[in-house]
């Protein structure tokens, strides 16, 4: 999984709207530091419930720029 993310992570960018750079980039790195170690126990990310929480809220972020592109 984490080969995965690594090698995925350039193939995102550009993304379609600067607004979404830094959710993207901050969904990667908790997915990363949650699949680094398993399970995650480390600064950004104590666990695996709370590293999909995390994901989720990047995920939400995302989904809402991307949303209103769609609408413009």
């Amino acid at each position: 999984t984490l080969g995965f993310l690594r090698s995925s992570r350039a193939s995102l960018f550009p993304t379609p709207d600067l607004a979404i750079d830094d959710p993207v980039r901050d969904w990667f790195d908790v997915a990363e530091d949650a699949f680094f170690e398993c399970p995650p126990n480390n600064e950004r990310v104590g666990s695996f419930s709370e590293a999909y929480s995390l994901m989720q809220r990047f995920e939400g972020e995302i989904d809402s720029v991307l949303d209103m592109d769609r609408v413009d």
